[in-house]
């Protein structure tokens, strides 16, 4: 398993039940605050049929109780999860979230390695995965491979595959804190001209505020310090006097990071799989990425098991096609701004390249 994030480990958790001998190539953390803290109420079956539903509730992460947005209005519109056949969501601590999966595979018998993917070769069945480690370099010998390092697919485009981007969407991010109590339990999202703003409680009594745009329009570039970064969010109608109301002030440095939609043209071939985010990307919007990278994570172990990469890159289709629709029907809600660059790109029906493909080498 090349990386350790949700896919990684879901996958390297059900390969090790299975009694496959498992190494989980896992880069150590980056500094700073991590990304990505929403997780639906839908990601409650796919936690239980991995029998780790009680072990993330046991963690106390925040529930997430509904969404808010102004979105298509400057009003804002609520979603509350209080009838949701499933119950809440959460807002993660995802630091934790992400070393309880570690955890749990390393507990059904993984091995967990500290280090960073160098390179493949070899052939399928016989594949030598080089690693660089605190200690130096290290082979891995394996049969199969899983690709779980991210958007960057360091493995899959080793091997030929390429990726497709269908947008340039950037997430400019920054954690804020506050003194005093803030009872909110929902996730803010609001539209604007240039993009749209995001912020949520965290379990640690922070709150995350991002903002989201393309990273070739100007209004990405003139976020990227807390002083502008600050100017604009207090221009919002909505998030600014939410974080303004509770006190909060910016205690963290900016992050940016790809929040695109894109896919790899082939999500796996003879002896490897792409899974995660290394397999296809999705928007913020969607609420989705965590709960897909897990789900591709148990699927693309499940085809190791069965012998079917061609199920699983069905498999893969199938769900990026859905999300594709509920993006699609997301964006057009938006109509307020339709000549403007970000609105009118996403309005724009624009098709990547046909379906996922195996490629064999």
């Amino acid at each position: 398993m090349i990386g350790a994030g949700p896919a990684g480990s879901v996958a390297a958790l059900v390969l090790a039940r299975a009694g496959l001998s498992v190494t989980l190539v896992a880069p150590d953390e980056r500094a700073g605050f991590a990304i990505g803290e929403g997780l639906p109420p839908a990601a409650r079956p796919v936690l239980a049929a991995l029998g780790l539903g009680a072990r993330i509730d046991a963690q106390g992460h925040r529930q997430a109780i509904g969404n808010r947005s102004a979105w298509g209005s400057e009003r804002l519109a609520a979603a509350d999860f209080i009838m949701h056949p499933f119950g809440h969501g959460w807002h993660l601590d995802r630091r934790t979230f992400d070393r309880d999966l570690r955890e749990a595979a390393r507990e059904a018998g993984a091995i967990a390695v500290a280090g960073s993917f160098r390179g493949i070769d070899g052939e399928p069945g016989a594949w030598r995965v080089g690693v660089a480690t605190d200690h130096g370099s290290s082979t891995i010998a394996t049969d199969v491979v899983i690709d779980c390092s991210g958007r960057r697919a360091l493995l899959a485009r080793r091997l030929g595959a390429r990726r497709h981007r269908l947008d340039r969407l950037v997430a400019c991010a920054a954690l804020f804190t506050t003194a005093a109590t803030d009872a909110d339990a929902t996730t803010l999202i609001e539209a604007i001209e240039e993009g749209w703003w995001y912020t949520a409680p965290l379990p640690d009594a922070s709150r995350i505020v991002m903002f989201l745009t393309d990273s070739d329009l100007q209004s990405a570039h003139d976020v990227r310090a807390p002083m502008p970064f600050r100017t604009r969010l207090a221009q919002t109608r909505h998030v600014g006097p939410l974080c303004a109301g509770c006190g909060y002030e910016i205690a963290s440095p900016l992050r940016v990071v790809a929040a695109d939609t894109g896919r790899l043209d082939v999500v796996c071939g003879e002896g490897w799989y792409a899974a995660g985010d290394a397999a296809a990307s999705f928007d913020p919007i969607s609420s989705q990425g965590i709960m897909s990278a897990m789900q591709f994570g148990q699927r693309a172990a499940e085809a190791v098991l069965h012998g079917s990469p061609a199920a699983y890159a069905a498999a893969v289709e199938a769900l990026y096609d859905r999300y594709r629709s509920m993006r699609a029907t997301a964006y057009a809600q938006e109509r307020r701004w339709e000549h403007a660059p970000f609105w009118a790109r996403r309005h724009r029906d624009v098709a990547l390249p046909g379906p996922f493909a195996l490629r064999t080498r």
